[in-house]
């Protein structure tokens, strides 16, 4: 097994209506500059509920014997082999009945448009994967998950294919993306003009990327990549330090802090704590 692998960890959790192993792999470099993470869940779920909250990531998921219902706000659809959760500029809901198996890459905004060519446009719904990839290399690569048993195996598949399609492709990347990259990077609590090394005509560049290609400004987008890392902080710890965390994640004073919880779910502090796991 690859020495990369000793980022990998796995999570174990019970309760009196579901057994289930959630495993999760981020990338080692290049293709961290690609994919946020791998991650693999399997189990007797009972009837469960999530809702993925904006990030602008896209999601190629491969299912075993499952079968997913997702609505995304508009129609609702029943997903039985995989699907491509594409470029979110909206709140996403889906549901599982009993069984579920899946493996999943979460790609960064722009990596998957990067290492498959799909523009970020065709990447705005719910998509079957054969509509964008080559059909027998999709098939193959299923077959090859369906094989293994081991989450580690299955990770090891999907990290040597996309390498070799990163081997095979041109990565043109812009000073605009290669300034999103480092917001990412950074957790979205850098400032943006030290994203943009001080430079005015970068960071011009970057608002006019983000309002054409993203439709928000770079400092929204800021705003829910901090969010997003404020969300895992507090899913490691249901018992959060608040202080600490205003600190850690630069936010004003507490109330800042308030404010942002319930811009991005809706929900006072209380309530997002008692549905954090609900809450991708």
């Amino acid at each position: 097994m690859p020495d990369t692998f000793k980022g990998f960890s796995s999570f174990n959790y019970f309760s009196n209506i579901a057994t289930m192993i959630y495993c999760e792999y981020p990338l080692p470099i290049p293709l961290n500059e690609f994919v946020d993470s791998m991650y693999y869940l399997k189990g007797d779920m009972g009837v469960s509920e999530k809702d993925i909250l904006p990030d602008f990531k896209t999601d190629l998921i491969f299912l075993f014997d499952t079968k997913l219902k997702g609505f995304d706000g508009h129609a609702g659809y029943t997903i039985h082999n995989g699907i491509i959760n594409g470029f979110r500029r909206e709140p996403f809901h889906f549901a599982y009945t009993g069984h579920v198996e899946m493996v999943g890459i979460r790609f960064l905004p722009f990596g998957f448009t990067q290492l498959f060519g799909i523009h970020q446009k065709e990447l705005t719904s719910l998509l079957d994967p054969t509509d964008v990839l080559r059909h027998k290399e999709y098939s193959e690569i299923t077959e090859r998950l369906s094989s293994e048993s081991e989450p580690k195996l299955k990770f090891s598949i999907l990290e040597s294919w996309l390498m070799d399609v990163l081997g095979k492709v041109r990565i043109s990347t812009s000073l605009a993306i290669r300034a999103i990259h480092r917001i990412t990077s950074t957790r979205g609590i850098m400032p943006l003009m030290s994203i943009c090394h001080h430079s005015p005509s970068e960071y011009k560049q970057l608002q006019r990327f983000c309002h054409d290609s993203l439709d928000i400004a770079p400092k929204y987008y800021s705003r829910m990549l901090r969010f997003e890392h404020l969300h895992r902080c507090i899913q490691a710890d249901p018992r959060p330090d608040w202080l600490a965390i205003v600190a850690g994640f630069e936010f004003t004073d507490q109330s800042h802090l308030i404010r942002e919880i319930r811009h991005f779910t809706g929900l006072p502090p209380k309530s997002f704590l008692s549905k954090i796991n609900s809450i991708i």
